[in-house]
Formats: structure tokens, sequence, C-alpha cells
């Protein structure tokens, strides 16, 4: 599918959703003479089947069989992998209550039952959890006793997975994929050359409540919600692009004082990028007092220009070179741009040729990690 018609059949069909009317996708399908096979590709992409099959029911003009089952099919995947990811989350917060840790459900994995309606409007890849420090080794415990393992460790998370389940070959949200659990100490990202750390703010609004029903589990008030919501999406819109099923997740954020305060006393600059990139793609994504209340952080012009030439949601080509060369006015130092160039190398590579892709990996690696202990010392 040709690059132009992956994007604005993207960004009309986040509007169509937004606006709960199907008019958008249909006058881009028209327009850009799109195929079935192009919305659905567009759909699988983006996680929205289900959001684009609820649309094309209610509308009475004729919609192709392809694209009716297609969506169809999609829905049906993610509902069966979304039950699963349900009964994971179930066992491992029973688990948790026994052994005295803490259930801390993130983003998708808070939001598919406890805010949307149906949870095949929430794809998932894994589960997110945050434990404090200090709940950390015990968590680690209980998930090896429940049969997972390390996969990998970042600064940002934990992975563990399942041996037993490998990914399978296909494409989409597709129920026998790998569902990793991804454990988190610390909810911080780095965006505009600067790492925003919200852990303590999260913490402090935690509530006792349950998910999924019966499920004992820390729960975020609302300004905590949308606090973290707007730094994860943030960190993809200014990256290489926010999948639109993550996207909607901004509708969540509520437009209270107290959210608008909290923005603006930890995220800034970033809460007006969120902000502006997410009126430019789809108007009405935000409460207007969330965009009115941050309105006056935005960053000086040149870093202005940068951000508004971000992606915002994905755009169907995250390697190019106009999306990497767009982040040297938002990086904080030569450091951070190098880094990030060569990660958009490797995924690159990665993308066309796997096995090039790991050697390029193991040949950066090295060179990333003196790359990353410079950043730091020029902190």
């Amino acid at each position: 599918m040709r690059g132009r018609i992956f994007r604005e059949l993207s960004r009309s069909a986040a509007v169509a959703i937004v606006r709960d009317s199907p008019a958008d996708v249909i006058a881009a399908a028209d327009r850009l003479r799109a195929t079935p096979a192009d919305v659905l590709f567009v759909a699988r992409c983006q996680g929205i089947a289900a959001h684009l099959l609820a649309l094309v029911e209610r509308e009475p003009r004729p919609w192709p069989d392809e694209l009716r089952e297609g969506l169809d099919r999609e829905t049906a995947r993610i509902a069966a992998r979304g039950t699963r990811l349900a009964d994971d989350l179930r066992a491992l917060g029973h688990a948790a209550s026994k052994a005295g840790l803490p259930l801390v459900p993130l983003k998708g994995s808070f939001l598919r039952s406890e805010r949307y309606a149906r949870p095949t409007l929430r794809p998932s890849a894994d589960i997110d959890l945050l434990a404090r420090p200090d709940d950390v080794p015990g968590w680690g415990a209980l998930l090896r006793r429940l049969g997972y393992t390390v996969e990998q460790v970042t600064p940002r998370h934990r992975i563990f997975s399942h041996p037993t389940r490998t990914p399978v070959t296909t494409d989409g949200d597709h129920p026998d994929h790998p569902r990793p659990v991804e454990l988190h100490e610390r909810l911080a990202e780095l965006v505009l050359g600067r790492r925003f750390d919200i852990t303590s703010a999260y913490l402090a609004q935690l509530e006792h409540g349950t998910v999924l029903g019966d499920v004992p589990a820390l729960t975020p008030g609302p300004a905590a919600l949308g606090l973290h919501l707007v730094l994860h999406a943030g960190h993809d819109m200014l990256d290489r692009g926010l999948r639109i099923s993550q996207l909607l997740d901004l509708r969540f954020v509520d437009g209270s004082a107290a959210t608008v305060a909290a923005l603006r006393a930890h995220l800034g600059a970033v809460a007006w990028a969120v902000a502006a990139l997410s009126d430019r793609d789809v108007p009405g994504l935000l409460p207007s007092t969330i965009v009115r209340g941050v309105a006056d952080l935005a960053p000086g012009w040149w870093r202005r220009r940068g951000i508004l030439s971000r992606p915002g949601l994905l755009q169907g080509d995250p390697y190019r070179l106009t999306t990497v060369a767009g982040e040297l006015r938002l990086t904080g130092s030569p450091f951070q741009v190098a880094h990030r160039v060569m990660a958009a190398w490797h995924d690159r590579v990665a993308a066309h040729d796997q096995a090039r892709g790991k050697r390029a990996a193991g040949y950066l690696a090295t060179l990333a990690a003196y790359l990353g202990a410079a950043t730091r010392r020029e902190r």
C-alpha cells in the first residue's frame, strides 16, 4: 500500500471513530480509491477493526463483503486474544493477592476492562504492571513460579515471557502470539531530550479497587490516569507515531482542573505537544479544557516547529528519513541524536532482513551503551 493512502486512511479512521460516524473514512476511501484490502490493512495495523466494524454495521450504504468479513475476522481474533489476556491478568491478580503483592495494571491492561465498552476496542500486545521497588523481587519470584522467565531487562522494565508461547507467522492481533508481562519499576520516559518520571505522583493517587470484576488491584485516580496516558502518548507521538488503538486511550483523560494541574506540574511542554498533535490529527480527542489548559506551555519556535513536524499517529513508514531527521530538533544532545538515528537504521534493516538486523544489533550494542553512558554524564 502506498504511504499516502495509509496515512490519510489512518487519520480519517481515527476522526470517524472519535466522531462516531463513518462519514470521514468513507470520504477518504472514495477520494483515494482505496480497496477493501487497503482498509483492512489499516484496521489491522492500527488495531481498530472492532471500531470500524461497529461503524460499518450502522451505515446503510452497502459495503463489500470482503471488508465486512475481514473486519469481523480480525475482531474475532482480538476478542480471543483479549480473553486470554484477561485470564492471564486474573491469574496474576489472584496469585499476587495470596502472596501479599499489590496488583497495579497499567494502560491497556487497566483500560480494556475498566474504561472501554468492549474489550475488542482495545487490543494489547502484553500485560503492563507497576511494582514498587521493594515489590520487584517478590513479583519476579511469583512470575517464575507461574512459569514465566526473564526475556529482557531494560531501563524501563523487565519483560517476562512464557517459554511455551512462541510467535505465529501472521500479522495483526493474533490470539496465539505470546502474551508477555512487562514489569515496570518506574513510570518514566525520555521525551524532548529530558527524562520525565511520574512514578511518585502516580503512586500517590492509587486507590483500592478491583479489575475484571473481582480481582483486587490498586487503580489510578483520574489525574494519575491522565498523567500517565499523556506521558506514554507523548513518547510515541514524538517518536515514530502512536497506534490508533492506543491514541484513543486519550479519550479517558478527564478535563478536570486537577488533571490540568498535574499535566502542568509534571509534563510541561510534553503535555502541550500531545494536545497540539492530537488537536491537529483528531480534533475532539482530548477535552477542550486540557487543550486550553496547557496552551501556554508551548516551547520556543524552533522546538515547536520540530514537534509539529512529528507523526502524531502511526503513519505507515516509521523508518523513513524525514521521520528520523525530524528528531534532530527534539533530542537533548548530539549523543541522543546519534543513538536515535542508529536505532532507526537498525529497525529499518531488521524490517527487511531479520538476519542482518540481528547482526546490526550486535554491532550497535557496544556503541549504544557508550552513548547512553555519555548522555547520563551530560546530565
